[in-house]
């Protein structure tokens, strides 16, 4: 595929962040199931894993990185998440509105080092350095969740489906700090108060700062994969 010739409906840099947004399940409704579940319906608890499994599968084919997705299979690992999930779910209490996909990313989190280990790195992979540190308490693509891509017309769609791939591909390339407060505050949906906590940031102006920081690189990896974006 050539991106210097892809067409692009929409070139604002606006429209970097609202394609990682538009897979990301909406949080009231996921704990109107949750609640089901917590109720005794056991069933919600496929529904609520499949409504995050886009999400976690992106996230997860980013703290992979290149040399450890040369070994292992992004959606095998989230499958291994599920089965995690389903077992420790009945431990599991909210405290916000990201807590449901924090939760689910310190299982990826845990099970990529254990990966990480066996496939016996010489030395620490570093993209695995600054971890995703969240509260405790089928295949890819094929959760229902929440998806503002279906309200877009269909070139808008590819184009979204194409710059979520890119972007997903360069935030390997970020140094891990800066890696991480995206997918903190981007991918798992935290709020600022929940990102200061995780990353130890002074106050939120520091976190912001960081953060577009962070997306001032990445959108610089973005670019040229693209063409000249005005």
């Amino acid at each position: 595929m050539s991106y210097q010739t892809l067409q692009t409906p929409s070139t604002s840099e606006s429209s970097y962040e609202g394609s990682i947004d538009a897979d990301l399940p909406d949080a009231a409704e996921s704990m109107v199931i949750f609640d089901r579940y917590r109720g005794g319906d056991e069933a919600a608890l496929n529904d609520l894993l499949e409504r995050y499994q886009r999400r976690l599968h992106r996230i997860v084919r980013i703290k992979l990185g290149k040399r450890l997705r040369q070994h292992l299979e992004s959606m095998d690992v989230v499958q291994e998440v599920n089965i995690v999930a389903a077992r420790k779910f009945g431990e599991f209490e909210p405290q916000g509105k990201s807590s449901i996909l924090n939760w689910l990313s310190r299982i990826a989190l845990n099970q990529i080092r254990a990966k990480n280990d066996y496939f016996g790195a010489e030395k620490r992979n570093t993209e695995l350095e600054v971890s995703l540190e969240v509260q405790r308490g089928p295949q890819a693509g094929a959760g229902a969740g929440h998806d503002v891509d279906d309200r877009l017309s269909p070139p808008e769609r590819a184009w979204r489906k194409e710059l979520r791939e890119i972007l997903d591909e360069c935030m390997v390339e970020l140094r891990p700090t800066y890696k991480n407060i995206i997918l903190l505050r981007d991918y798992c949906g935290m709020s600022w108060r929940e990102v200061i906590r995780e990353t130890g940031h002074e106050n939120e102006h520091a976190a912001q700062q960081h953060h577009r920081r962070a997306w001032i690189k990445l959108r610089r990896l973005v670019r040229p994969r693209l063409g000249e974006l005005r």
